[in-house]
């Protein structure tokens, strides 16, 4: 088998809907059914229980944005490493915000992407699990295209046409995502090193004395150092002790 043939290509097959519940229940339902092939991507024009990182919601106008959710099938991945995942879809969703726009964007711990401190895009990871071994994975993202309105709540969203003041053809920004994820995935499995330097570099707030709240509801001053092997934030705090956060456990203030 030639090495080209092992290369799974994110978005080769895709099956479309006009409207779902969302792309990832739908994803998970597949897997239930039957195997599909790794890469396989599902899209929607609207979702109507969309969801983000912690059960919160993902609001989108119907026809603006892209919704997606692809399938993979990281059996290499130790579960130890499973935060490679998020790794290599920021990487990804940074690397087209790049190409298609010429945004420079930045990775916040763990799962949304941030350009000029806001938010124009998000990820949902769902692993299933075997033991201690990943079997399957479903990623979701939804990245804001040409949305230009938002609900009153979502005071730190912005879009790629908000930005850029044009409309993007979204089956161009869904092409050029999908060819990223399939680079990323590929490093993912080869050279985990690029990830972890360009992620290291992409992090959000990283070097900057910040106002967080922890798990006890107390504000503190803290300095993201970086990320340790778990996927946890490692944080400096003024006081001078060094922790580590799980997700739940801190919010960006």
């Amino acid at each position: 088998m030639s090495k080209e043939s092992n290369v799974c290509q994110v978005g080769k097959v895709r099956k479309h809907y006009a409207e779902l519940r969302s792309t990832n229940d739908t994803a998970l339902l597949l897997l239930r059914q039957e195997k599909p092939p790794e890469g396989l991507v599902i899209t929607t024009d609207f979702q109507q229980a969309g969801r983000g990182q912690m059960q919160n919601n993902w609001h989108s106008d119907a026809g603006q944005n892209i919704l997606m959710s692809t399938i993979l099938y990281p059996t290499f991945l130790p579960l130890s490493k499973a935060f490679y995942l998020n790794k290599c879809v920021s990487l990804a969703l940074v690397q087209v915000l790049a190409e298609v726009a010429d945004l420079e964007a930045e990775v916040k711990w763990p799962n949304d992407i941030y350009v000029n401190s806001q938010k124009i895009a998000g990820i949902l990871i769902q692993n299933t699990l075997q033991g201690d071994r990943l079997i399957s994975t479903v990623v979701g993202i939804g990245l804001n295209v040409n949305q230009t309105r938002f609900n009153a709540d979502l005071t730190r969203a912005t879009s790629l046409s908000l930005l850029k003041s044009k409309t993007f053809d979204r089956a161009e920004v869904l092409a050029a995502l999908s060819r990223a994820l399939t680079q990323r995935y590929q490093e993912m499995k080869n050279n985990q090193e690029i990830l972890d330097r360009e992620y290291h570099r992409l992090l959000y707030r990283r070097g900057v004395w910040s106002t967080y709240l922890d798990e006890k509801q107390d504000l503190f001053q803290g300095m993201i150092e970086g990320i340790d092997p778990d996927g946890k934030l490692k944080m400096l705090i003024k006081s001078g002790e060094s922790r580590s956060f799980a997700h739940s456990e801190i919010k960006f203030i």
